[in-house]
């Protein structure tokens, strides 16, 4: 469903400078699989 690369640049623009947010949002996907 979504690349790493691909998901991982696309949260970064989405979240802007709230990097808290990326690794939140990582935590989750990996828990979600």
């Amino acid at each position: 469903m979504v690349e790493g690369g691909y998901s991982n640049i696309q949260v970064e623009k989405i979240s802007g400078a709230g990097k808290s947010a990326v690794s939140r949002w990582k935590q989750q996907y990996l828990a979600e699989l």
